[in-house]
């Protein structure tokens, strides 16, 4: 259901940085044979999802055979957010794993695009490195076998690589050819490299599709008798040999792979070249961990390929710390990616000196490290050590300079001191419009951070002022259908509405709703999103019959598309009872409040953020209807509950005081004056508690 939605954006989005192959089922719902798993699935390099509600919470093969095999197997994972408001659902099934956002609204300190091409230049090989690593084998094996066969073929592969002697030689099979280019020549090029035919034997083999020979039969024999490679059968099944004998000409005496005799015979075809010296050398381990993790001319074998990865970094080679470091920070592998940044701040310390370029880099990396795991103090101190030196040796003006000012914005965001995170972003800003020019996207990224931070501090006009000046350079650079247009648009109109001019909030709502139906499609969740704003401005304004429709067909999209559960679904039932309510309807205002928040505790959970809301909505709607001993009761329970949470002393006392409002009424003969009927209440609510 979720793929006309976002396979042409997602591989778009991975070509615009990477050249790679992408592989995916015709039938999403097909399911996959257990035996060819291995083949069809453990082969690929990372596993890219489009996480959407639908794939999280109803039943497919895709979350309940193959990302769970991808992650039992070592098989990185890129989980792609392509929805709002589901993160409590993602959590419950991939836990704290590293996510992408292509549509967040919120431009964290490194972009959307920059986080795709660092993580996937984590889990990919280019040619350079293929290249280095196809240098290292000892040698080459030729592997034919019948596609039947392929468990067979990755049995066959592991069996040879459990010698030690062999641990080093490639083994080249044909199940993925490069597109567009020759088959017979790439089979012509590889008997040629090759030391050795070995052909994987089973009834299989002797097959005649259509009363032809099959291609092993007719092809890939005779091209290695005519190159006089010396010919090894591994019988994986018994095999008529007269037939064998029949169809394959001159064939030797077929032997069970897990006999002395074909290992043997093996370790005689294969010349061994420059074993004894590689063998101890960890740079030569590093890169054929890295054939048997990423399965360059060798069966895909992630255990130990990080086997001997790790033992090259435990041996102190740089290269190979550094591919630990990204493959666990790709993994959301925090610690472990913190523990190899250490270790390479103390290997280039040692090397280079404290203050040299790549020591402070790797510190950088160190101190993103200790953010990602939440140690923002000690992620602040070494950004602020970083920032000291580059400021020091490159200038303020540096581009590495900029991006440590941007690393100190963020980490005092997070750590909820704006105004701190103002004076550093607003430094960013300045310094990138004026060395880079207000143009350039990474200037663009840090006013929008900024217009944020200050809508954060409660500082609208000044996030106005800045969005604004976003909002007009990215529609000019990028055209209004842009995807950043689109976000500094609706941010924008969030910021107008939080002003309070409502009109102009509506007024880019209106423009951001039509630009998106024609993008996206008239029911794709972003474009509800808008919707759903515009009719909360329709509201403000006092339109309430048009508020009302609009809210009417946000939830009735949200159910089609979102499922009726979905929390984005959820928060329009909320809205559409808000709606019935301005317009007099109480009753119809609290049976939707009702339900909302029914769904919101099931789904949510009591103590979450939007069921809190949705709580103190219902009390809302159970006084203007007259239900004051409801409204009682549940403003009650969400005060004791926020009381429990730690909500600040504002928020508690706006609770108290509609209770107080809502106590009068259930009380009305009561003759208590305010002091008494504080005491009388709080004496009823510290019982409670």
């Amino acid at each position: 259901e979720d793929f006309k939605w976002y396979f042409d954006k997602l591989c778009l989005d991975v070509f615009k940085t990477h050249d790679c192959a992408i592989f995916y089922k015709e039938d999403m719902q097909a399911a996959i044979a257990e035996e060819d798993r291995r083949t069809d699935l453990g082969s690929h390099n990372v596993f890219i999802v489009p996480v959407t509600l639908r794939l999280l919470t109803q039943a497919n093969q895709a979350m309940d055979v193959e990302i769970p095999y991808a992650l039992e197997n070592g098989i990185p994972v890129l989980p792609f957010l392509m929805e709002s408001d589901i993160e409590t659902f993602y959590e419950k099934k991939f836990r704290k794993r590293q996510h992408l956002s292509p549509y967040a609204t919120d431009d964290t300190r490194i972009s959307y695009e920059e986080k795709l091409r660092k993580f996937l230049e984590s889990v990919l090989v280019g040619n350079e490195m293929a290249n280095r690593i196809r240098a290292e084998f000892d040698g080459y094996v030729f592997l034919s076998y019948r596609k039947k066969d392929r468990r067979y073929a990755n049995e066959l592969m592991k069996l040879i690589h459990s010698h030690p002697e062999f641990w080093d030689v490639a083994i080249w099979y044909d199940e993925f050819l490069t597109p567009g280019e020759s088959f017979m020549d790439n089979i012509t090029e590889m008997l040629h490299k090759s030391k050795l035919f070995t052909l994987l034997v089973t009834p299989n083999v002797l097959e005649e599709p259509k009363g032809k020979p099959n291609f092993v039969m007719g092809k890939e024999y005779p091209a290695a008798i005519k190159a006089g490679k010396i010919i090894l059968p591994a019988e994986m099944e018994w095999t008529d040999h007269l037939a064998l004998a029949e169809k394959f000409q001159g064939l030797p005496l077929c032997l069970n792979p897990h006999n002395a005799v074909f290992k043997q015979r093996l370790l005689e075809a294969v010349a061994k070249t420059a074993t004894n010296e590689n063998d101890q050398n960890p740079a030569h381990t590093f890169l054929i961990g890295l054939a048997y993790l990423e399965g360059i001319d060798m069966e895909t074998d992630r255990d130990r390929g990080m086997a001997l990865i790790t033992a090259a970094a435990e041996s102190g080679l740089p290269e190979a710390m550094e591919k630990l470091y990204r493959l666990y920070e790709g993994q959301s592998n925090y610690r472990e990616a913190l523990k190899w940044a250490d270790r390479l701040v103390e290997y280039y310390q040692k090397l280079y000196g404290p203050e040299h370029c790549t020591v402070i880099d790797w510190q950088e990396e160190l101190a993103c490290a200790y953010g990602e795991i939440g140690d923002y103090r000690k992620s602040l101190e070494i950004h602020n050590q970083v920032y000291a030196v580059r400021l020091r040796l490159l200038g303020e003006e540096h581009p590495d300079t900029l991006r440590s000012l941007n690393n100190l914005a963020w980490i005092y965001g997070s750590m909820g001191d704006n105004a701190q995170a103002l004076e550093f972003g607003e430094k960013a800003y300045t310094l990138r419009a004026g060395t880079l020019g207000e143009e350039h996207p990474d200037t663009l990224r840090s006013l929008s951070n900024l217009a944020r931070a200050y809508c954060s501090g409660g500082d609208f006009e000044e996030a106005e002022k800045r969005c604004k000046k976003a909002y007009e350079l990215r529609l000019r650079l990028l055209g209004e259908e842009h995807t950043d247009t689109l976000i500094s648009m609706n941010d924008l109109a969030v910021i107008r509405g939080d002003l309070g001019d409502y009109a102009g909030a509506k007024a880019l709502q209106e423009k951001a709703y039509a630009l998106r139906c024609k993008v996206s499609g008239e029911e794709h969740p972003e474009t509800l999103t808008v919707l759903n704003n515009l009719a909360l401005s329709c509201g403000r304004l006092g339109d309430l019959e048009g508020a009302l429709a609009l809210h009417k067909k946000v939830y009735s999209l949200r159910c089609k598309m979102l499922g009726a559960e979905h929390p984005g679904t959820i928060g329009s039932l909320n809205n559409l009872g808000w709606a019935y309510n301005d317009l007099g309807d109480a009753e119809k205002a609290v049976e939707l409040c009702e339900k909302a928040y029914g769904l919101a505790n099931k789904v949510l959970g009591e103590v979450h953020p939007d069921t809190l809301s949705i709580m103190k909505t219902l009390s809302g709607m159970y006084s203007w209807a007259g239900k004051h001993t409801e409204a009682k009761a549940l403003l009650e329970k969400l005060f004791i509950l926020q009381f429990k949470l730690g909500a600040p002393e504002p928020e508690l006392e706006e609770i108290w005081s509609l209770l107080e409002t809502v106590d009068k009424e259930v009380h009305p003969d009561c003759e208590r004056n305010l002091l008494w009927g504080r005491l009388g209440l709080w004496d009823e609510m510290y019982r409670l508690c």
